[in-house]
């Protein structure tokens, strides 16, 4: 074997395409040859220097990760917990005549079945929380939507005299006291009004 042909196995044998057999060649040649055999130390240590480098450095981003994931709060979890488990069992149990007996003032049965099933889903979503606080802010948005629309149609229905204020405020009181409660255990979010222009980038990447 003469040193081209030594040359070109070195290379093959450094990229895994040389064969066995080739590759006992190359060696028999490499050591008696101190030409080849300084080729193929360049060789593995260009290929060494290629293949292994130090990993680069990566900041930790473990508290804003953490912060962005709402965590349930820690002071005071205990009883916030109890607190929404008892609203959510509470809740549930008022809305089963709605959905067995279809009974609810002035709705027809299907409508009343209905509300019964909406209500108790809500409440069973309490009662979930309560047991898996880290599931809270995921049902606010929903929770927070349904007190917002029940309270603009409580409002419109008072103003035009289809019930009476405080029939509403005791009829819905259990849900606005669940959801605030929800709120607080999610960790008291406020909305995030959304940034444009250089501070937005800014903010983004800091």
């Amino acid at each position: 074997m003469n040193c081209q042909d030594a040359i070109e196995l070195i290379s093959a044998h450094v990229d895994g395409r040389a064969a066995p057999s080739e590759v006992r060649l190359m060696e028999l040649h490499v050591a008696s040859c101190e030409r080849c055999a300084a080729y193929s130390r360049q060789a593995m240590a260009l290929d060494r220097l290629v293949r292994v480098r130090s990993a680069e450095h990566i900041p930790d981003l473990t508290d804003a990760i953490l912060a962005r994931a709402r965590p349930p709060r820690a002071r005071h979890l205990n009883w916030l917990r109890v607190s929404l488990a008892w609203i959510g069992l509470l809740g549930a149990a008022q809305a089963v005549p709605n959905l067995v007996l279809g009974h609810d003032a002035g709705a027809t049965t299907h409508v009343a079945r209905h509300v019964g099933a909406l209500t108790i889903a809500l409440f069973v979503g309490f009662v979930y929380v309560a047991w898996r606080p880290q599931r809270a802010f995921g049902l606010l948005p929903v929770a927070a939507s349904l007190a917002v629309a029940m309270i603009a149609a409580s409002v419109v229905d008072v103003s035009q005299g289809l019930v009476s204020a405080p029939g509403e405020i005791a009829a819905h009181s259990i849900d606005l006291v669940g959801v605030t409660l929800l709120w607080f255990l999610a960790g008291a979010p406020k909305p995030r009004l959304p940034r444009f222009g250089p501070l937005a980038t800014l903010t983004r990447h800091s």
